[in-house]
């Protein structure tokens, strides 16, 4: 069991969707051989939270693998930080409790000092749920030193600068992660051209897209049409929208979210607030409010009513000039 934990912490330690996976059925196996194994379901309870978080799925349907994993880390390993890290997996994504999930954390670094997974996401705490971006960077730069060989906290300092709208830093910080393991760095090569393109360089991000789109699998992600959308090419960005419903409609694997944000990025308002609300009624919601996947959004009284109902600390961003 503890040689299954430790593999699935390998490939945790990758942060990509790949290796999260594996590191979900290494993590099952330590359960299975030893079901007392605290912090085994403690990390289980923070995976299923960044596999729900991050597109691994329909927004909401790891919900109840959190809690149970969260439950059993807490009552097996009440004297380790996994168990505030636990706790953290219900007050973030699925309660909101934004001040309980920071004291969670907190409470995770006063035992030891050194956690890293506490440390890195205390910053995106900061920097993507308070909105204080130099805070959050501060943060990440410790988790940084903590662990230097991880790609952790360059993933979670480009998303801070990108809810942070430092679009620029965070195309460099993409591509930074995509040299750091080229063969299978498109999602990170993907995100830094749609970054560039935000920050004025529409241009040379849709050539590197352009170069890209051989290589997308097929069924197309609907992330793909946010990229190409802020890329310039919104034809193509209307194909992949039209694609992912078609396959909701089927039903396949495709979150409201992302539907929404996709919607957004072309161009069509009320059909993108329409699929975000459907997103809380149906599917549990997304918190990441402060992302530029809404900017198209900001000021409209259907956007303003979502965020109060997630009740984010502070005001929303402003919308960037050329929104």
């Amino acid at each position: 069991a503890y040689q299954a934990y430790l593999r699935g912490l390998h490939h945790w330690a990758q942060f990509d969707m790949e290796n999260i996976r594996a590191a979900l059925d290494d993590l099952n196996s330590a359960v299975e051989l030893d079901p007392e194994f605290g912090r085994a379901h403690g990390k289980l309870a923070m995976l299923y939270a960044v596999l729900n978080n991050f597109g691994g799925g329909i927004q909401g349907e790891y919900f109840p693998l959190v809690r149970e994993h969260a439950e059993l880390a807490i009552r097996l390993s009440p004297d380790h930080p996994e168990r505030h890290m636990a706790a953290m997996s219900i007050h973030w994504p699925i309660d909101w409790d934004w001040e309980a999930a920071r004291q969670d954390l907190e409470k995770a670094l006063a035992l030891d000092p050194d956690y890293f997974d506490a440390r890195w996401a205390l910053a995106e705490w900061y920097g993507v749920i308070a909105g204080n971006t130099g805070r959050g960077l501060e943060i990440v730069q410790e988790a940084g030193r903590l662990d230097p060989f991880s790609a952790t906290p360059l993933n979670v300092k480009a998303w801070i600068l990108s809810n942070g709208q430092r679009y620029a830093e965070a195309a460099e910080t993409y591509r930074r992660l995509y040299e750091m393991d080229p063969e299978n760095g498109a999602p990170h090569a993907l995100n830094m051209a749609s970054h560039m393109a935000l920050a004025g360089r529409a241009e040379e991000a849709l050539e590197i897209l352009q170069e890209m789109l051989p290589q997308i699998p097929s069924p197309r992600p609907v992330t793909l049409a946010i990229h190409m959308a802020r890329a310039g090419d919104t034809a193509l960005a209307r194909d992949i929208v039209s694609e992912a419903a078609a396959l909701r409609e089927a039903g396949g694997s495709v979150s409201a979210s992302g539907l929404a944000a996709a919607y957004a990025a072309i161009g069509e308002t009320e059909l993108a607030l329409d699929w975000l609300e459907r997103s809380f009624d149906q599917e549990g919601g997304v918190y990441y409010l402060r992302s530029p996947d809404w900017n198209p959004l900001r000021g409209h009284p259907r956007f303003q009513a979502i965020w109060d109902r997630v009740g984010l600390p502070g005001d929303p961003p402003e919308v960037p000039i050329g929104g």
